[in-house]
């Protein structure tokens, strides 16, 4: 019978959540909810950064091997598949999510092969009349990453929009 009675008193003292502790709850997911929306957004601007750092790293490796070793050492990269290919090394596949383009111009391959003596840039595929070329790779949410090639010196960096 004690026991009934403490029951009952429990039950009739449960006045459910008070607007406090809705308002901490709300709260609380409000911030892990802003946090995982920054998270993906980082994660996809990540993309066109990582798509031009492959490519930069791919055309220091081939100037690199054009100077100190034998063999022909071009650097190709099929823009509507996003693969990237170093003669003598193989192919790197880039983000799928990025486009690739190279500026002013609409072409499907580009090739780009050093010159063994000086490192500069001996050959590109298509006729490119500039004396800097710019690969772009652009994601979803429009973050740009553009990798420039001074023909002339064969030296190139990264510019980040």
């Amino acid at each position: 019978m004690k026991m009934t009675g403490r029951l009952n008193r429990l039950k009739l003292n449960n006045a459910g959540f008070s607007l406090m502790e809705l308002l901490v709850v709300i709260a609380i997911m409000a911030v892990f909810t802003g946090l995982g929306g920054v998270g993906i957004s980082m994660a996809v601007s990540r993309d066109a950064q990582k798509s031009a750092k492959i490519i930069d790293d791919a055309l220091e490796r081939s100037r690199l091997c054009a100077m100190s070793r034998v063999g022909d050492y071009t650097v190709e990269i099929d823009l509507s598949d996003n693969i990237l290919t170093v003669a003598g090394e193989g192919q790197e596949e880039l983000p799928q999510k990025v486009k690739i383009y190279v500026s002013g111009e609409t072409v499907d391959v580009i090739s780009i092969r050093f010159d063994k003596s000086t490192g500069k840039v001996a050959e590109i595929l298509f006729d490119y009349p500039e004396t800097v070329l710019k690969i772009t790779s652009e994601n979803s949410t429009g973050k740009k990453a553009t990798v420039v090639q001074v023909v002339n010196t064969g030296k190139h960096f990264i510019e980040y929009s």
